[in-house]
């Protein structure tokens, strides 16, 4: 008997546990299934002056019917006070003509904006924000996890002939941790040098952006790339090809080479001009052009 009982009650425990897990994963799935999502990408790259697409896209359930047309927001995370962001959508002052939606379909599910010629103040986060009223949830706010606009302009790159020829790689982005520069020589497959965005000057506000420069020697010919990364993913490159036979492997023999050419120019003898012989090529044309228009008035 008191086994029977000890069965009983274990086994109406087990199946109490058993049904409150059928009723959270019951609730589970039907949030799952009404769930209403705003999407951002995190992170977008651009070159400086360059138009550029800042994504967002409205995720609607089965179930979930929209009654309203959707009202877009768009704001410039600019400080810890969000009651004074920027509105980038609808444009503000500061951004009129420069913004415009991607798809003007108001009931699209893209409510994803372009920028036109990106400027250094451009970078930051920004915030795709949404009014929406749906038949199930009602009038409710939704947002986006953000999206980072980082800018980088083109890479530049020099040679200088200072003992050993060196060369210089440089470029302007905006301040994120994430940037790497580096020289990288294709022949040998090798990285010579690489710079990355310093910690400490993430939250400096006296500049919109910082220079990452780096400087080589070049030993060796051959390609020599300078590449532009954010974090693992190649955003922009630079190559520059060098020759260590005709450099002389640095300055002294690009000063060899030029004194070799003016050796080459000084032994050439001139010559003077043949006056006489295009003076006897012209005579000839005009003494048969005189010798017809005397025949022609004899015979008139």
């Amino acid at each position: 008997m008191l086994k029977t009982v000890s069965f009983e009650l274990h086994h109406s425990s087990a199946l109490e546990k058993c049904g409150m897990r059928w009723i959270f994963i019951y609730f589970m799935l039907s949030g799952i299934h009404s769930l209403i999502t705003v999407h951002q990408d995190p992170v977008v790259v651009t070159s400086l002056d360059d138009d550029v697409t800042l994504p967002c896209e409205l995720t609607l359930s089965r179930e979930e019917r929209l009654t309203k047309v959707p009202v877009l927001y768009w704001e410039y995370l600019k400080s810890e006070q969000p009651g004074m962001w920027p509105k980038v959508w609808p444009a503000s002052e500061n951004y009129m003509g420069r913004v415009e939606r991607l798809d003007n379909d108001f009931n699209s599910t893209n409510k994803s904006i372009r920028f036109k010629s990106v400027r250094w103040e451009d970078s930051g986060m920004y915030q795709c924000k949404l009014s929406i009223h749906t038949a199930r949830g009602g009038s409710e706010r939704k947002k986006g996890s953000g999206t980072l606009l980082l800018v980088h302009d083109i890479i530049s790159l020099n040679t200088t002939a200072e003992g050993d020829r060196w060369l210089q790689c440089a470029v302007r982005v905006s301040r994120d941790p994430g940037f790497v520069l580096s020289v990288f020589h294709v022949g040998s497959k090798q990285i010579l040098k690489n710079v990355s965005t310093p910690l400490e000057t993430c939250d400096a506000n006296t500049s919109l952006y910082v220079t990452l420069s780096l400087t080589v020697p070049l030993t060796k010919s051959g390609t020599f790339e300078c590449r532009l990364h954010l974090n693992s993913t190649q955003k922009t490159k630079e190559t520059f090809h060098y020759n260590l036979t005709v450099a002389g492997g640095g300055g002294d023999g690009g000063k060899n080479l030029s004194a070799a050419g003016s050796a080459v120019n000084d032994g050439q003898k001139m010559y003077p001009e043949p006056w006489l012989l295009y003076a006897s090529m012209l005579l000839v044309p005009v003494t048969l052009l005189l010798a017809i228009s005397t025949v022609w008035l004899c015979r008139c």
